[in-house]
Formats: C-alpha cells, sequence, structure tokens
C-alpha cells in the first residue's frame, strides 16, 4: 500500500494511477502469506489481514458514497458488508471518532436495515439520504 501524500500519488494520469494501484492491490492478495505478511500504511506497519479489512471497508464504503453522491444504486454486497463491519466494529474504537479523527459518529441504522445499510451507518453516514 502506498504511504505517500495521496495527491503525489495520481500524477498527470489518475486513470491509469488508479489502474495501477488496483492492480497491485489485487496481486498482494493472491500472495499465500497476505493475511501475516506485514504492511506498511500511512498509520504505521499492520498484518496483512489488518490492510485487507481497511482495504475492503474503504473500497465498499466510498463506493457507497459516490454511488449516493450520483444517484445510483448503492446496494453493497451482504457478504462483503457484513465482512466489513466485521472488522470496522473489531478496528474502530470511539477515539477515532469525531472533528479531526478518521471517522464520525455512528449512526443509528433503521430497524430493517440491509448489511450495506449496517455499514455505512456504522460509519457515520445516512443510509437512507
Amino acid at each position: 500500500m502506498p504511504t505517500a501524500d495521496p495527491a503525489d500519488l495520481v500524477g498527470s494520469d489518475p486513470g491509469a494511477a488508479y489502474g495501477g494501484a488496483s492492480a497491485a492491490l489485487v496481486e498482494a492478495t493472491l500472495a499465500d502469506d497476505v493475511g501475516e505478511r506485514l504492511t506498511e500504511l500511512q498509520i504505521g506497519t499492520v498484518p496483512g489481514s489488518v490492510a485487507l479489512g481497511l482495504a475492503l471497508m474503504d473500497a465498499l464504503t466510498h463506493g457507497w458514497d459516490l454511488a449516493t453522491a450520483t444517484e445510483q444504486p448503492a446496494d453493497i454486497p451482504s457478504e462483503l458488508a457484513a465482512s466489513a463491519l466485521a472488522f470496522g466494529e473489531s478496528a474502530i474504537d470511539d477515539g477515532m471518532r469525531g472533528p479531526g479523527m478518521p471517522f464520525k459518529a455512528a449512526l443509528p441504522p433503521p430497524s430493517d436495515a440491509s448489511q450495506g445499510e449496517l455499514l455505512v451507518a456504522f460509519l457515520g453516514r445516512n443510509p437512507r439520504p
């Protein structure tokens, strides 16, 4: 995972940069020891299982953000959402939430929330804007 300033990572062709980074991530996830291998992130050195959990949660949540902002369907597959939520619940505590922190306060989900809606509410988004 890159640790440089995100603005320095995309260069003059953000699409190509994204494609290259995505391909590198997919290749890295195919290694037999991916869950145990230590990985450098901006937050420090973490096991691969943590890096993968963060990558899944990030991709699903920001994909939901983009779909919602552009008025497209924003359904997150249930199994992926449940996995990302389980990771988030184990990794994110109240000290990581609020102004100046990486995460907003969790919102109460609707009583009939889908797994995707539970995930985005946990991450401080209104699941039914």
